[in-house]
């Protein structure tokens, strides 16, 4: 990769829940080749709007399309949507928009 910073903010992916699977195997794909144009020390900024899409499994398809590139993402801060978006406790699927910012290392 050749780029400093790289930043992969797909629409949203999964609509609903028995489109995760589908939607995590995309946002994998999507981590390799954002981590893969990111030069080694660089960063990558990874987002979701996908309600289905936890943070987790953000992170873990980061995590399996660094790995699928050769590289590894280290990530240095999460983020999520600002109080102008509020959740209702009740209702956990409303923290839908989720970023990520990595830095890019060889393994």
């Amino acid at each position: 990769g050749g780029y400093d910073v790289v930043v992969c903010d797909p629409p949203k992916l999964a609509s609903r829940r028995k489109s995760r699977d589908k939607a995590l195997n995309n946002y994998r794909k999507l981590a390799g080749g954002a981590v893969g144009a990111t030069k080694v020390g660089g960063l990558v900024v990874f987002c979701s709007c996908s309600a289905a899409i936890s943070l987790e499994m953000l992170q873990r398809a980061l995590a399996l399309g660094a790995r699928d590139a050769g590289r590894r993402a280290t990530i240095v801060e999460r983020s999520f949507q600002g109080p102008d978006h509020p959740v209702v406790a009740a209702f956990p699927e409303g923290l839908y928009l989720k970023g990520l910012l990595a830095r890019v290392d060889d393994l």
